[in-house]
Formats: structure tokens, sequence, C-alpha cells
């Protein structure tokens, strides 16, 4: 009986480390073939673990069918951001389909050797709850395709979409690029909520040589935006005018509603850090400076930008908005049933002063819009006024945000702990702990234990 009862625990404890053995799959190199062989022998729950990649033998990902895909709720680990290199191809290099899965660790470039249309990393719009965490995503040589690309049409969710910490990323352009869940105007708005995306503790860097760099939050988003460092880079809350989106019937809908806060601009952008032109939201306790254009512009696409392209639009078809077209659909200061939800503004700084919010961007309307609305005084404030769609306070009682308290930061799926300070705006405000991922190769508050 003892023999028996020996055996049994003796097989007990080689499942148990079979288990644990089981729980890491190390890919034979990083060449995308072998890193989608070890996906293919992982369980839910494993860790892919991919080897160094130097210079001499960088690995190339996306080029024809060497995408890998990550299908099953697993971490895609590298062995750190300076020594697992991978070169983006054409097409996607990574793509993500499954839900509850984590990307880490690694760095990813592109060179003059790759081909364009090169997108970094891919989202399903079925998938959620991934995380993207301690990564360098460095867009040397700007490529058409997106850096992180979250264009496809979501279903309805009630879950946080991702998140995107800790990350380093360099780029020009419109390239990264948001679109949120179809039912977004028709569900009540989840700020300070977790059915959200959520960026946090990133540094943005617009590429050397660029232009601009702008993150881009499009139609149906729900975003939040927080203790990231922007440099030459600036935040958009879309409007719906040139913004599609393949959700019907609401096919050309803004961002839903941002939160923006504790961020801080830090350099030269290219003519504003806030710019939004639809939805709600709040945004607060951002820093500006050593940029001579730090201001949050408030703008409306139907007022200002001329007759819409698409015949097909189903709330003003061909022309502009006038004034007795107030309100327009998914304008700035509108929410659920395009009913009022007005946004919130405060104490966001420029060196050391009040950071200029302007309504009326770009001296506003064009001739086109004045001229057929027969109205040469018509202006985009017309539409979003303070005290109406916008204002400079916290909510407070009676508001339809009171009280409002934002969602736990860091956010628990990153597994990491620590505090985010919100007297302190930008990644030094974001204080994390964590023995899981080594930090990007740029200055971040990171603690290794």
């Amino acid at each position: 009986m003892r023999k028996f009862f020996l055996v049994i625990v003796f097989f007990s404890l080689i499942i148990s480390f079979g288990k644990v053995w089981a729980a890491e799959q190390l890919a034979v190199s990083c060449l995308a073939s072998d890193v989608n062989y070890a996906i293919s022998l992982a369980n839910d729950g494993d860790t892919v673990i991919i080897p160094p990649g130097g210079t001499s033998t960088l690995c190339v990902w996306g080029s024809n069918t060497a995408t890998v895909d990550i299908n099953k709720k697993i971490t895609l680990k590298g062995n750190g951001t300076s020594s697992t290199i991978i070169t983006v191809g054409s097409g996607a290099a990574i793509y993500i389909s499954s839900s509850n899965s984590k990307v880490q660790n690694f760095k990813m470039v592109t060179n003059e050797n790759t081909a364009s249309n090169a997108t970094f990393i891919a989202i399903s719009g079925g998938a959620e709850q991934w995380v993207i965490s301690g990564m360098v995503l460095d867009q040397t040589i700007k490529k058409l395709g997106y850096v992180i690309d979250l264009t496809s049409p979501r279903p309805n969710t009630t879950n946080t979409y991702g998140v995107i910490s800790g990350n380093v990323i360099m780029f020009d352009g419109e390239q990264v690029n948001y679109r949120g869940p179809c039912n977004s105007w028709t569900t009540p708005h989840s700020i300070g909520g977790a059915e959200n995306l959520f960026v946090e503790g990133n540094t943005f860097i617009k590429r050397s040589g660029g232009s601009v760099g702008y993150w881009d939050s499009n139609a149906n988003a729900r975003t939040v935006w927080r203790f990231n460092t922007m440099q030459g880079v600036y935040f958009d809350a879309h409007g719906s005018w040139s913004n599609y989106d393949a959700c019907s019937p609401d096919t050309h809908a803004s961002a839903r509603h941002s939160e923006v806060y504790n961020n801080l601009w830090d350099g030269e952008v290219a003519w504003t850090s806030i710019y939004i032109r639809g939805g709600t939201g709040l945004i607060y306790n951002n820093l500006i400076k050593n940029t001579t254009y730090g201001s949050i512009f408030l703008d409306e696409y139907y007022v200002r930008s001329g007759k819409l392209n698409s015949p097909n639009w189903p709330y003003y078809p061909n022309a502009c908005a006038c004034k007795p077209d107030y309100p327009v659909w998914f304008q700035v200061g509108r929410g659920l049933g395009q009913g009022a939800e007005p946004m919130f503004i405060w104490n966001n700084k420029k060196d050391g002063a009040d950071v200029v919010i302007s309504n009326n961007p770009y001296g506003g309307p064009s001739t086109e819009c004045k001229n057929y609305c027969n109205d040469q005084t018509l202006s985009v404030a017309d539409f979003i006024q303070f005290d109406r769609e916008v204002y400079l306070r916290p909510p407070q009682s009676g508001d339809y945000l009171y009280p409002y308290v934002p969602y736990p930061c860091p956010h628990p799926l990153t597994g990491l702990t620590g505090s985010c300070d919100f007297k302190i705006s930008g990644t030094d405000g974001y204080n994390i702990v964590t023995s899981d991922i080594t930090p990007p190769a740029a200055p971040r508050n990171l603690t290794i234990i």
C-alpha cells in the first residue's frame, strides 16, 4: 500500500513539474515560422519566448506569410528591447486575434529594406483585454500601414478593449489609429469605467525627420489616455467628417469620448497638443512645455471643412452645417442618443499658465460653408460654446459625470503594481514596480525587483 502511495506521489510530481515546464515555450529562433510553431505548441496561459536576434540576424515579420498570429490566450515575450529585435516587413508583423493575450519586451523596427504597407501590430475587432507592454516600436523609416492598427470594426462589448502600457513608440503621421465598438453611441458612456482602450505610461516620439505625429481616436472610440509623455506628438479625437467606419447605420461617427489626464507634452508639436473634434469626456492635469503650440482645440468639421464627399451621409448629405442645424450629430458635447453630454476641461498648464482653449481653430469656417449657409458670421463657436458643450471645471453635483472617479491605475490587466501620482504629469507619475517586464530604452520611472 505504501509503495502504491509513493508511486502516485511520484507521478503527481512529474505531472506538476511538467505543467510548470509547459508554461513556457521557447521558440527555436526569432523567425516568424519558429515563433508560430511555438505558439501552436502552447496552451492558454503559457508564455512563448522569442530568443535574442542581433543586428546580424534580424528576423523579418510580415513579409508574405510571415505574420505572427497570436490566436491563443498567451504571452509573447522577447528577451529585452536591446536583444530581441524584429524587422517589420509588408503587411502586419503581428496579428492579435485572441482575447486575453499579451505582447511584451522586444523591439520592432522598419528599415530601408522593409517593404511598404508595414504594420507593426494589427488587432482583430473581436479581440479584447489584450496588453502591449514594455515594447519599443521604432518607425525609423516611414512606411504605409500603422504602428498599431486598431481599425477593425468592433462588436459590442462590456470589457476593456486593451491596454497599451509602458512602451516607447516612435512614428510619423497618423500611424496609431483606433476605432471603438459599433454600439458606442447607443449605450451609456464608460467614463471612469473599464470598457475603454487604456493608453498609459508610454513615451510617444515623433520620428526623426518627420513632420508631425498624432494618435487618432476615430469612429466610436472610447479612449483613456493617461500618464504618457509626448515629444512632437499630439492627441486627436476625430470628428465625423471624413471618418469612415463599417458600423451601420452610423458609418461616419466621431470618437465617443476621451479621458486625457496627467500627460506631459515636452517639445515642439506641429500646431496643437490636444485636438477634439467630436464626442465628450474630460481633459485635466496635463502639462505642456517647450512648445509654441501648446493649446487645446475644439472643432466641428461640418461647420469648417466644407461639403461632405459622400452622397450617402444620412444627416447632412451635401451641405455644410448652418446655425439652424445645431446640434450636429456626433459633435463635441454630444453623447448617448445624441443627447447633451458636455466635456469638462480643467487644470491644464503650459509653462505655468493656463492652457489656451480655442473653440474656433483655423480662423473659422470655410468660405464655402459661409456662402452655403448665407451667413458670413458663421463660427465653430456657434456649435461649441463654453458652459454648454464644454465646462472649464471638474464635474460637480448635477452633472452627468458626477461623481467622477478615474479607473484604477496602473490598469489591473497589466499585472503591474505601483501608483499613479496625480500630482505629476507624464511617465514620471506612472510609478510602476514590476518583476516581469524589462523597461524599454527610454527615460521611464521603473523599478525592477
